[in-house]
Parts: structure tokens; sequence; C-alpha cells
């Protein structure tokens, strides 16, 4: 286990935008409230949806496409140096099946997220046990 101690530093309240790019809302938040690091946390619906799902044993992720309506009980992931997001979430079809992995785009329906800025600036790195870039700490 590692850990470092971060100083929250300002919170936001983001409402996404219907019709657009929740990677884009997200990086627009970011970028206009000058953010290096942040932890993100939201819901709501997105029309569209691209995850990517972890393979284990092989260090790679494959793509999934979802061309429907989906609920999204919960997205959360960082914000690092660059700044590059790292989003992953659940979803769930109107069957009730629920998907989950990195979000690699979205179209937005309608949601909120949080975003917790840090006052420390937050770096990955790639960890040669699990082929993921985890954060530096």
């Amino acid at each position: 286990m590692r850990f470092q101690e971060v100083s929250p530093d300002r919170t936001l309240l983001v409402d996404l935008a219907y019709d657009e790019s929740l990677l884009a809302e997200l990086e627009a938040a970011v970028a206009q409230a000058d953010l290096e690091s942040a932890w993100i946390l939201g819901s709501g619906a997105v029309r569209e949806l691209e995850l990517a799902v972890y393979d284990q044993d092989a260090f790679a992720a494959d793509a999934l496409a979802f061309d429907e309506p989906l609920e999204m009980p919960v997205f959360t992931g960082t914000v690092t140096a660059g700044p590059e997001l790292a989003v992953q979430g659940v979803f769930s079809r109107p069957s009730g099946q629920a998907v989950a992995g990195r979000i690699e785009s979205a179209t937005v329906y309608g949601g909120e997220a949080l975003l917790w800025g840090f006052e420390e600036s937050l770096d990955r790195d790639r960890d040669d046990a699990t082929g993921l870039d985890r954060l530096d700490l």
C-alpha cells in the first residue's frame, strides 16, 4: 500500500450539458477552474457509450460500444498533471443489466459531477506488476 496526504483546495459542482461529450465537459471544467489534480464523482445518464474493459492476463483493454440510453448511477476518477483524466463508470441498461469499465467516450443525456481539487500535483506512472498507469504516490 502507498498513500499520500492531499489537501483539498476547491470543490466544483458541474452540471453536464445534454448531447455533449462527458469527458470533454469534465476536461472543460478542469481547464476553466485551472485544476491540476482532483478527484471526480458523478452520476446521470448517457445516450451512447464506449468503455474499455481491462484484461488482466493480456495487460490490454478491450473496447465495448453501446448505442442506447443507459443510466449512469456512478462514475468516478482522477485528474492528474497534464491534465489527464482517468474516469471509470457503472452503467445500467433498461433491462437492469449492468456494464462497467473505463469511459472512453460517452454522450451525456443529463448529469452532475463533483470535482474535489487538491493543492498537490498528482502524476501517474506505469506499474510493471499490473500494466496499469497508477498514481505515483
